[in-house]
């Protein structure tokens, strides 16, 4: 049962790392419409952000972050013998 646990939340954690990704670059296409060349700089470091965050979450990529720390990679997980 731990196993199947285990399954759901690392499908969750990609599938939220999917959605931010794909917001993500909806949000990107709608930057032309910003004149504003400040406000435009700081939301494509926004982008830039929240594109790191889902890397972060997505349990099939290795990351590290300043304030989260390290991800938990799927890879890793599997072969500790914890499940």
């Amino acid at each position: 049962m731990e196993e199947v646990k285990f399954l759901e939340q690392a499908v969750s954690d990609w599938n939220k790392a999917q959605m931010i990704r794909m917001f993500a670059e909806d949000m990107e296409k709608e930057l032309s419409k910003v004149v504003d060349n400040a406000k435009k700089e700081k939301i494509l470091r926004w982008l830039e952000w929240s594109r790191n965050k889902a890397d972060w979450l997505d349990p099939l990529t290795a990351k590290e972050d300043e304030l989260l720390g390290k991800s938990k990679h799927i890879f890793d997980i599997i072969n500790e013998d914890n499940i």
